[in-house]
């Protein structure tokens, strides 16, 4: 709609009667033209810039001396520097927000298997989770991810329990799809990546990676325009790790991590 109105008001600046208009009109008039030009300019590209150098050459045709026109020039030069920094304000505000960094804190509950009649689970623990998200629209963008948490794999082998204390770091990447909203943003997203299990007390255990696929839902509450506070789910599918170990080597099974988190995010 904007560029439509621009166009019906470029036209009138072609009217004979346009020059009869008094210097008031004519300035707020011109004002006007050069904000709708440069909403032009954001949307559509090389043709909003000829509106607005249209616009901005205008008076060309509504003075009949030499020393008119230059005064008039003059006049009008100080006013479009003004209508400039006016038009700029909202077309870089536009640009805003398209990068979003956050850090959260989260709960990790693995869900239990049991291979071959072992029954493999994992300690309940939490971790902390640093994000980025850059977005090509206003729905559609991507992320990633890198986690840290710390927890217990423990193994029911008939000799006993077997338990490997490791450390776990995530690496992920996401497409994210967002719905902004006055208040609150929510969001879907699915991607993949990997989970690396360094473990730290436990002789003969190796570090092992594993695949991992990740999905989860949430929603961004506004706290200013650039500061909000994320409420989020966060699920991963994976192989349950063995570590090498003798022991444990045929027990690894699909399982799942279950990550409710809350975190605090800036919008740039």
């Amino acid at each position: 709609m904007p560029v439509q109105v621009c166009l019906i008001c470029h036209l009138l600046l072609q009217m004979p009667a346009y020059q009869h208009l008094s210097a008031l009109w004519h300035d707020l008039l011109l004002l006007y033209l050069l904000r709708c030009s440069f909403h032009c300019i954001s949307v559509n590209g090389m043709f909003g810039w000829r509106l607005a150098f249209n616009h901005i050459g205008y008076t060309k045709q509504t003075t009949s001396t030499n020393r008119e026109l230059t005064m008039m020039r003059s006049n009008r030069f100080a006013k479009v520097l003004l209508a400039l920094s006016l038009a700029a304000v909202p077309s870089m505000a536009q640009e805003a927000g398209r990068s979003e960094v956050s850090v959260q804190a989260f709960g990790s509950w693995v869900q239990s298997t049991t291979p071959n009649g072992v029954q493999q689970a994992a300690t309940n623990s939490g971790g902390v989770l640093a994000n980025y998200r850059f977005f090509f629209s206003k729905s559609h963008g991507v992320e990633l991810n890198y986690g840290y948490s710390l927890n217990t794999q423990n193994y029911g082998l008939s000799l006993g329990n077997l338990g490997v204390k490791a450390n776990q770091h995530e690496v992920t990447a996401a497409y994210v799809y967002r719905h902004p909203l006055k208040h609150l943003t929510p969001f879907a997203e699915a991607g993949v990546g990997g989970l690396i299990f360094d473990p730290t007390d436990s002789p003969g255990a190796t570090t092992q990676a594993r695949a991992a696929f990740v999905y989860g839902a949430g929603a961004d509450f506004n706290i200013t325009q650039r500061l909000f506070m994320r409420a989020q789910y966060r699920g991963l599918v994976y192989n349950s790790p063995t570590f090498d170990l003798l022991q444990a080597l045929t027990y690894d099974r699909v399982t799942h991590r279950a990550e409710p988190s809350i975190r605090f995010g800036y919008r740039f």
